[in-house]
């Protein structure tokens, strides 16, 4: 059924093209949130086309949730059940403003206002983790969050300038400013909790026998 219509790019895009596509829609227009583009459209004829989307962005919100419930076990297992549950909620809302962030498009009140608050969230991350560990640095985490936030921030503009190449670099970049991130949170549990991290000692070699590879492990 050869049919158009146009739908609004907002939460419930995925329902709405299920929805669409099963009633015989064979294409949508969508309207982006800065207003409608150029061929923005969406082929809805086939199977496959209509649930690419869909199963990518369902993919990645699960491969984003047990990646999240990964490192939240990790801090679980030492910090606490209590400090993971506050967590929880506190690194999931980093997502959200990111999307926040996206979804504003050229609008930029709004871009203007979920960058405000990404600026916000980096500086209650730090004060959360300086409050369970005060060990760590404040002043250092905000600018260690504060540097990935505005590289999650670059490859979201790269992308919808529709620079696919810078939007490849930034996402390159944003991966390595995580690993200070983690230098640091480590250090400072280590710290913290040094009875939980104890060198694996290798023993001395029996005279005649090979010397064993060097151990780096931690328990």
């Amino acid at each position: 059924m050869l049919i158009q219509d146009k739908v609004s790019w907002d939460k419930d895009i995925e329902k709405k093209l299920a929805l669409l596509n099963t009633l015989g829609v064979d294409c949508v227009s969508v309207e982006l949130p800065d207003g409608p583009h150029k061929d923005a459209a969406i082929d809805l004829s086939t199977q496959e086309s209509a649930t690419r989307r869909s199963a990518e962005l369902k993919g990645a919100t699960a491969a984003l949730k047990e990646s999240a419930a990964a490192l939240v076990a990790q801090f679980g297992s030492v910090y606490g059940p209590s400090f993971a549950a506050s967590f929880t909620p506190l690194w999931a809302r980093q997502g959200d403003l990111i999307l926040a962030y996206a979804s504003a498009g050229k609008d930029q009140k709004r871009k203007a206002k979920a960058a405000a608050e990404l600026t916000q969230h980096s500086k209650d991350m730090a004060a959360f983790l300086v409050g369970a560990n005060s060990s760590l640095n404040r002043a250092e985490l905000e600018q260690l969050f504060a540097n990935l936030v505005s590289g999650l921030e670059a490859v979201v503009d790269a992308q919808l300038a529709g620079d696919f190449d810078k939007a490849g670099v930034a996402i390159r970049t944003t991966a390595a400013a995580t690993d200070p991130i983690g230098s640091s949170l480590t250090q400072g549990t280590v710290l913290k909790f040094p009875s939980k991290f104890q060198p694996v000692r290798t023993p001395s070699p029996t005279p005649g026998s090979a010397s064993p590879s060097p151990s780096a492990s931690t328990r």
